[in-house]
């Protein structure tokens, strides 16, 4: 995992300064932000509530699990613009889509939008655990612009190849430092890296 520290204490990202590691980072091979959120699906019957997890470009990647089929979700699904997309979770193709084969390529209805289908996931992959489906962020001006002091994002990364923890908590560690004497929202605020395996 990859955190802000403020106080001491570990703590999530402000997309501003998610964006600034993302691109700056040399340690990390990949870095990739989610935030919990939740979805209406309209499908064969009343409106269901789903938990739904919005994603950066960069966050398959990290986890490096394919699909059961389809794809996964791409840079150019964060775009504006773009069709809206979605990844299934296995449960979820099994609950609710009876795990019909041509699931991949079907529209769904999302908080009354259409929604494209572009691939389901493993049963064994639930991440963050309870996530149903996933769906991408969309990198507008508004995102980028985003106020560093709202702080929300969660970001995970994988190391670099030879690249060592100790390397990448160093590396981290001095973007946080530059990103504070930039912005006075980071003021007192740094930036870890920590096993994620150890957070959970």
């Amino acid at each position: 995992g990859v955190y802000q520290v403020s106080g001491g204490e570990r703590a999530v990202f402000t997309p501003p300064n998610f964006l600034d590691v993302q691109a700056q980072t040399k340690t990390l091979a990949s870095v990739g932000a989610y935030d919990n959120t939740a979805v209406t699906l309209t499908h064969a019957g009343d409106p269901v509530r789903l938990s739904a997890i919005v994603v950066s470009a960069g966050f398959f990647e990290t986890l490096q699990t394919p699909p059961l089929t389809g794809r996964l979700l791409q840079v150019a699904d964060n775009q504006p613009g773009s069709t809206d997309v979605t990844v299934l979770s296995y449960g979820l193709w099994q609950s609710r889509f009876g795990a019909r084969p041509d699931m991949v390529g079907q529209t769904i209805t999302l908080d009354g939008r259409p929604t494209l289908v572009v691939g389901v996931m493993p049963r064994e992959f639930a991440w963050p655990e309870g996530a149903e489906l996933w769906r991408p962020v969309e990198y507008d001006e508004a995102y980028r612009a985003t106020n560093r002091g709202a702080w929300y994002l969660s970001v995970i990364g994988r190391l670099a190849p030879g690249a060592s923890l100790e390397q990448a908590q160093a590396e981290i560690a001095t973007i946080g430092a530059q990103l504070e004497q930039l912005h006075d929202a980071n003021k007192d605020v740094g930036m870890t890296v920590h096993p994620l395996l150890d957070a959970i």
